[in-house]
């Protein structure tokens, strides 16, 4: 493939032709299928470093008259192969982290395409005797940690425990392994924990959990790592206040994709104080840089939950856990400030290589900033309405992903590409996978239920 810095591959069934340079994107698979083709068997996968895994064919449930075909793209979009595969109309693509192995209908598959053994897919969910609630596709193993399924445990009981387990099968041997985790004697101040996955490498994981104290003012972060075996690698336990005599408040989404306030299967699963505990803040751990990041909202008021935020802060500290620098926020806006509740809440954090993307949202309107990840210099921030300006700006056809809205307002290249999409005919659906170190991958899908077949674009800007 001819080495452009930026390239687009058109990519049709049984079909990869390399078309022009066009400006503005930084590469793109288009994922199409014919008018004949009613009847179509596709799945893709965004691995986490950036390659993409797509599977196209006719649905069928004969062998005989299978047509299928597995294409993988390197993060640059170059075709790494493009192969013959067995396929199943009712089988789950399931992609390592790495994307060096894929499960796909009874075989397990190397980074080449090649079948390197069968799989029995009864085994698919088989965990053993770990009840798991966090599950990973990591390069070398597919792990899930969670409870023991022999303790009797009641509904609202079952995501929280002093004790974990996991059970890793290994991706090339598919031998498994069922491990006690422990944990070491770090300070916590309830019963029992709430514990969240945070990341993981090719040799370890990170676990973590947070303790907020009673008055809301002082929040402490444990953060831990554990190997393949289930040996602890690391463990650091960070408290921190904030300035000014402001308190916690919620972020909603927690320490990663926990929803707590306003949210009635939460409630009713886990008690109040491991809610607290969980929404408080969040964590993004940068191993390539050996750094975590502490972020959240804070506000004025002790109130927490459907509060009015005063603004966010951001701490980084090294891995020995010495503060690098910090940042609390106060954010000046009339709208921000008004009277209005704070009950669709979040904040988000985009690791973008030369800056650190701070994202909030809070009853539609969207907020973000860029941060130095040296220094912690505050640059460029943007405020929009954005729910508001949607009709107006595009139309009701086009439906934005949550971190589509984000990515449009950190990535100007990001916005005139969608100022294209004004006055489309069809109803089009956009979301956005975010890859650390690589860019935002937009994922464009029409509305194959009205049209009889499923097209899908994916995007890449780079950060």
């Amino acid at each position: 493939m001819t080495n452009w810095n930026k390239r687009i591959i058109i990519f049709k069934v049984l079909l990869i032709t390399i078309v022009s340079h066009v400006k503005g994107q930084d590469g793109v698979i288009n994922i199409n299928f014919e008018e004949s083709t009613k009847r179509v068997l596709y799945q893709y996968d965004i691995a986490e470093n950036g390659d993409v895994i797509a599977l196209h064919g006719i649905r069928t449930l004969s062998k005989d008259k299978q047509d299928a075909r597995i294409v993988r793209f390197s993060s640059d979009f170059d075709t790494i192969f493009n192969n013959k595969i067995e396929s199943n109309a009712f089988s789950e693509l399931i992609v390592s982290s790495d994307a060096n192995y894929f499960l796909y209908h009874k075989n397990v598959y190397d980074r080449t395409g090649k079948k390197v053994k069968p799989y029995d897919i009864r085994r698919e969910y088989e965990t053993g005797n770990v009840d798991p609630f966090i599950n990973f596709f990591a390069s070398k193993y597919d792990v899930s940690i969670g409870n023991n399924k022999n303790e009797k445990k009641k509904f609202k009981d079952k995501f929280i425990t002093s004790e974990f387990y996991m059970f890793a099968r290994h991706n090339e041997t598919l031998e498994d392994k069922e491990v006690k985790l422990n944990f070491p004697d770090l300070p916590y101040t309830e019963k029992v924990m709430l514990v969240e996955y945070r990341k993981h490498t090719d040799d370890e994981f990170y676990l973590a959990y947070k303790d907020l104290s009673e008055d809301k003012r002082e929040d402490r972060y444990n953060i831990l790592a554990f190997d393949y075996d289930g040996n602890l690698t690391y463990s650091k336990s960070i408290a921190f206040a904030l300035e000014d005599g402001m308190f916690f408040n919620s972020s909603n989404n927690g320490s990663g994709g926990f929803l707590g306030a306003g949210n009635f299967i939460d409630n009713l699963r886990y008690p109040k104080e491991t809610i607290l505990q969980a929404t408080a803040g969040n964590v993004y751990i940068d191993t390539a840089n050996k750094a975590f990041y502490m972020y959240g909202l804070f506000s004025d008021k002790d109130k927490f939950y459907h509060n009015r935020p005063k603004g966010f802060f951001l701490h980084k500290y090294d891995f020995e856990g010495q503060l690098v620098w910090k940042v609390q926020k106060n954010i000046e806006n009339k709208e921000f400030n008004d009277s209005r509740k704070g009950i669709d809440l979040n904040i988000e954090l985009f690791n973008m290589i030369s800056d650190i993307g701070v994202g909030i949202n809070i009853d539609g309107m969207l907020f973000t900033f860029k941060i130095n990840p040296q220094n912690g210099t505050i640059g460029d921030s943007v405020i929009q309405y954005f729910y508001r300006k949607q009709k107006e700006d595009y139309n009701k056809k086009l439906t934005l992903g949550f971190y589509t809205k984000f990515a449009m307002l950190f990535n100007d290249k990001i916005k005139d590409y969608l100022a294209t999409k004004k006055g489309i005919k069809h109803k089009e659906i956009i979301t956005t996978k975010v890859i650390d170190g690589k860019g935002f991958y937009l994922v464009e899908a029409e509305d194959h239920f009205r049209r009889g077949r499923e097209n899908v674009k994916i995007v890449k800007f780079d950060f």
